[in-house]
Parts: C-alpha cells; sequence; structure tokens
C-alpha cells in the first residue's frame, strides 16, 4: 500500500484594467493505492479545491469550493 499527498497555493494577480483581479487558489489531494499483481494496482484520490478572487473592474468577488473523489486503477500486460 501507498499513501501519498500533493498540495498546492496560486496567487492570482492580474493588473490589465478590464481583467483587473486579485485572489488565491488552495488545493489538496491525497490517496491510497495498492498492487495486487505487478501489473495491477488500484487506488482512492480524495481532493479538495476553494479560491477566492476580488475582481476591481466590477467590484465583485468568485468564490468556489469542491470535492473531488477519483477512484483509479492502472494495468497492463504481462510479457515473459
Amino acid at each position: 500500500m501507498t499513501v501519498w499527498s500533493q498540495g498546492q497555493w496560486s496567487s492570482v494577480d492580474q493588473t490589465e484594467s478590464s481583467l483587473e483581479m486579485q485572489g488565491d487558489v488552495y488545493s489538496m489531494l491525497a490517496g491510497i493505492d495498492g498492487r495486487w499483481f505487478d501489473s495491477f494496482r488500484t487506488g482512492l484520490a480524495i481532493g479538495y479545491e476553494y479560491s477566492d478572487i476580488a475582481t476591481k473592474y466590477n467590484n465583485g468577488t468568485f468564490r468556489s469550493s469542491g470535492v473531488t473523489a477519483a477512484p483509479y486503477f492502472q494495468g497492463g500486460i504481462i510479457n515473459s
């Protein structure tokens, strides 16, 4: 079995007057997987993302969040 994770932070800073915006995007992904045979692996990844961006050109905001659940498998042909 393997346990893994990944995190990311991005900063958005657009200064062009017609698209002026500023904010942050955060995301995290974690998973667990196992190898059942030499050429077959299965796993499950769970993720979360959050965005918070202020749009100055129209005095608005953009906020979003979401969750991801992704089962996966990897297989191949064994050559002898």
